[in-house]
């Protein structure tokens, strides 16, 4: 039996119902949850246990069992039928169901080192931008046009640099432009300069400061990079 597209329901010889799906992402489990709850039932424990993965998915899955119970009911295993899903009586059983649903860990392939790494990333950009960039600000209206702009750009970059302390996974875009502009920067300004001999001594500073690059492109997963921005299928356009 299925139960809203992909959910098993199996009835158990004890009475209780164990329910079974491939949820996509948290918001599916949640609204899992909410239909379980629009049964009558109230939730004992949601437990995350063994990882999964889906042969035909990229993401790896972990296993949940929620504890729920009816309660002043003994009932019979669920039963489900269109839209109403139903808990028949059944004297002398109690009122126990099991549910197992597959929900994706946040971050299943990122190990915790990993995301420290990333935070050192975030944490060395947060505080490099912000001695050298905020005492400046006071009179970026003065400054020239372009500089005016690459000042509070480097300033909202440094913001974000810091809110990645918290976020490491979801400001990864943060880590992925500091490696990019620098990159394009060294090979397209500094590289060619430095072929003729014409590098000065405000580029070769230049160049000094986004040699740290090295940092950024070490603590980013490129992987997981790869798998979930380059080969994973995009947002939907329509």
């Amino acid at each position: 039996m299925t139960w809203f597209g992909g959910l098993a329901l199996t009835g158990e010889d004890d009475g209780t119902t164990t329910l079974r799906a491939a949820v996509r992402h948290q918001a599916e489990l949640h609204g899992l949850l909410t239909k379980v709850r629009d049964l009558g039932v109230t939730l004992i424990s949601l437990t995350s246990i063994d990882a999964a993965r889906d042969p035909d998915s990229q993401e790896q899955q972990h296993q949940w069992t929620a504890r729920v119970q009816a309660t002043g009911l003994t009932h019979a295993p669920i039963t489900y039928s269109g839209a109403t899903a139903t808990i028949p009586p059944r004297p002398g059983v109690n009122p126990m169901a099991t549910i197992t649903a597959a929900a994706p860990a946040i971050h299943p392939d990122l190990s915790l080192t990993r995301l420290h790494l990333m935070r050192a990333g975030y944490l060395l950009m947060g505080v490099g931008l912000a001695l050298v960039k905020w005492p400046l600000l006071p009179d970026v209206a003065t400054l020239p046009l372009y500089e005016g702009v690459t000042l509070c750009m480097l300033t909202a970059m440094s913001l974000l640099a810091f809110l990645g302390l918290r976020y490491p996974v979801k400001l990864l875009p943060v880590l992925l432009f500091e490696s990019l502009w620098k990159l394009f920067w060294l090979a397209l300004v500094a590289l060619p300069q430095a072929i003729t001999g014409d590098l000065d001594a405000a580029t070769t500073e230049t160049v000094v400061s986004c040699s740290l690059v090295v940092v950024i492109l070490a603590v980013t997963p490129w992987r997981y990079v790869w798998r979930n921005y380059v080969y994973a299928t995009g947002t939907r356009w329509r």
